[in-house]
């Protein structure tokens, strides 16, 4: 079996759907939507832009919990996150956008790490 050389197309076509799989299994299609929409901009902008906004989801997760929590009874048990979906769709979306984000940081560490020394510097 070949190695393909780092920064491939099918590598990371690979890659995309390892990652929009285990979006799938985090949070089913809302995962693999935001997934979908998330590994381009990755991609593109690099992978601080999207761990900006898995911190972002997470503080909207946060807020709609105490203001979700607020409204209804306040008892805590497994059935907490059902009763607020907001909450836990915001939470769910927060984890989808870690897991984008370092797998984008990854992919491009190896990318670097595995790159051919420069030769035209002397010093």
């Amino acid at each position: 079996m070949t190695r393909l050389p780092p920064g491939n197309a099918a590598r990371r076509c690979i890659g995309t759907l390892v990652i929009t799989l285990l979006a799938w299994l985090i949070s089913g299609v809302p995962g693999v939507i935001v997934a979908v929409i998330a590994v381009p901009i990755a991609l593109w902008r690099g992978p601080r832009v999207i761990a900006g906004a898995a911190l972002a989801a997470l503080v909207i997760a946060a807020i709609l919990t105490i203001s979700e929590a607020r409204t209804t009874n306040t008892q805590y048990n497994t059935l907490f996150a059902a009763r607020r979906p907001l909450a836990a769709e915001a939470g769910r979306a927060a984890g989808v956008l870690i897991l984008v984000s370092l797998g984008v940081a990854l992919e491009r560490e190896r990318r670097s790490s595995s790159a051919p020394p420069d030769i035209s510097r002397r010093e």
